[in-house]
């Protein structure tokens, strides 16, 4: 997503948010409130829940994500390149700092082979012990309308990278 800043607020008690698999790239600076300028910020209250996972967040102004009050936040698998301000999870897995590599094209974000975004996302279990953690799901398609998987597991952010079609060779003919 390219654009201004993005504003979740969950104050009333039990409400859910789920982020999952987007890419958040270059939102501007939105008003002088410093809870609102650059990427996503997330405002959760007392019993509410958010879960952020497998998204790419990259050269957003400001900061990439900025996690605020109580409730309780889940952060996994996300590719967070840059300054980070109020991130403060309940549980924090397999997060990771790195400028990612698309393809070449205007607002092509679909990551190339070799990229540290593929294969690196996360999904639910097949059988869900947490109400709230575990019962989620993955679209079946990407923003480019591929399926979403295309390799081990899910890529990392909006886009899934074609598989790479592998040669093997097992040595040489002589004549």
């Amino acid at each position: 997503m390219d654009g201004s800043s993005i504003n979740i607020d969950l104050e009333t008690n039990d409400l859910r948010a789920y982020l999952i698999n987007n890419t958040i790239i270059s939102n501007t600076t939105e008003g002088t409130n410093a809870n609102s300028i650059g990427g996503i910020t997330i405002s959760s209250q007392d019993t509410t829940q958010a879960l952020i996972a497998s998204n790419v967040f990259l050269d957003n102004d400001i900061h990439q994500l900025n996690l605020i009050g109580g409730g309780y936040k889940y952060l996994i698998n996300n590719n967070i390149a840059g300054t980070q301000i109020g991130v403060k999870a309940d549980v924090l897995s397999n997060n990771f700092s790195t400028i990612p590599i698309f393809e070449t094209g205007l607002f092509n974000y679909t990551p190339i082979i070799g990229s540290a975004l593929i294969d690196a996302g996360t999904h639910p279990p097949d059988s869900p012990t947490n109400d709230f953690e575990d019962n989620w799901s993955i679209i079946a398609h990407d923003l480019n309308g591929f399926m979403r998987i295309q390799g081990s597991k899910v890529d990392i952010g909006a886009y899934e990278s074609a598989t790479e079609l592998v040669i093997s060779i097992n040595g040489f003919e002589k004549n």
